[in-house]
């Protein structure tokens, strides 16, 4: 089921993506509503936030997740741990399936769970809204990790246009690394991005983490390739099978590196829609109605296949909700969904 809030406080009930009953209630019950029903909670910031900005939210099956167990014990296991900014903010390092190192930051709330979050494309752990969400949810209480996956940013190894399975095995590391050497539970996977078909084929491949958020993740892997790489580069890719080239980087540095055609076929044949559907964690899907690098359109075949989901589409938002009142709503949105529904601390 979806709900669409517009301005004048309208909702239109939906199966799937096919339109049915009309309801127009009035404002204090729609705000009733969404009190009572947490799954619902990112339609009230949306259509809150700003006049301009509505929100349309699809509510999938639900299942309550019980508190996850146990206390953190202390920190150790020889991991080198260097204190930047605050006190709760730790800068270190833990190896991939590789034995390569990926550079991550710590913040540590003192709470039982933690949240992971996944960055996207040629970006980095301090890249989209992370900073800012990890300090929002230390103020709830809840201790975040965020990593940079090998070949960016921090971390060893070659960076790569695709890897896609390969950034799923850095977030297992990730999950390890957290669950045996900071004795946390892993309540919640976040990502951007690629970083978000990253958090959702983790969840599709092994269903350890009952809560996903997916930020502007891409449901039909080989649309924007072209438009990204250019048709003569995959011409001479077909041609030639590798080809140097350069992306830029979240923060304006200029990264070479190898394309293969490899993969470009990887990206190309991964069946994200399949993948989604054998996804049994609950998945908050955010995307905005704008994004030009991702169509809205891949948020909702998205939502069409995972069983357990909330679907909150920000009208007007691009790809990185650069807007501020849009960013400042996303980072209350995702903080008060993980602060709701991952175990108390």
């Amino acid at each position: 089921m979806s709900l669409r809030l517009p301005a004048g406080g309208q909702i239109r009930g939906q199966r799937g993506l096919q339109a049915s009953q009309h309801h127009k209630l009035p404002h204090h019950f729609i705000d009733d509503y969404l009190l009572l029903h947490s799954s619902t909670r990112c339609a009230d910031a949306c259509a809150q936030a700003s006049g301009n900005y509505n929100a349309e939210v699809d509510t999938g099956s639900h299942t309550h997740i019980d508190s996850l167990g146990g206390r953190p014990s202390a920190h150790s296991s020889g991991i080198n741990f260097a204190m930047s900014g605050s006190s709760l903010d730790q800068t270190l390092s833990f190896p991939n399936s590789h034995g390569e190192r990926l550079s991550a930051k710590f913040v540590d709330a003192g709470s039982k769970d933690i949240v992971i979050f996944c960055h996207g494309y040629a970006s980095s752990k301090n890249g989209f809204l992370f900073p800012r969400l990890a300090e929002e949810l230390a103020s709830r209480g809840k201790s975040s990790l965020r990593f940079d996956f090998a070949g960016n940013g921090e971390s060893e190894g070659t960076f790569s246009f695709g890897n896609y399975f390969r950034e799923v095995e850095d977030l297992r590391a990730a999950v390890g690394f957290a669950r045996d050497t900071l004795k946390l539970n892993v309540g919640a996977i976040v990502g951007h991005s690629k970083g978000a078909n990253v958090v959702l084929l983790y969840a599709s491949r092994y269903d350890d983490v009952p809560h996903v958020v997916s930020v502007a993740g891409r449901g039909i892997m080989s649309r924007g390739i072209k438009k990204r790489l250019g048709e003569d580069v995959l011409q001479r890719l077909d041609q030639e099978g590798v080809i140097e080239q350069e992306a830029s980087s979240s923060s304006g540095r200029r990264i070479k590196y190898l394309l293969t055609k490899e993969s470009v076929d990887e990206r190309m044949k991964l069946d994200m829609l399949g993948e989604a559907a054998k996804i049994q964690a609950h998945v908050l899907i955010l995307h905005g109605s704008s994004d030009n690098v991702i169509p809205v359109e891949d948020a909702h075949m998205l939502a069409s296949r995972i069983p357990q989901h909330t679907l909150c589409v920000v009208e007007g938002a691009d790809h990185n909700f650069r807007q501020p009142v849009v960013a400042d709503m996303v980072i209350q949105r995702i903080a008060e969904h993980l602060a709701s529904t991952v175990s108390q601390p």
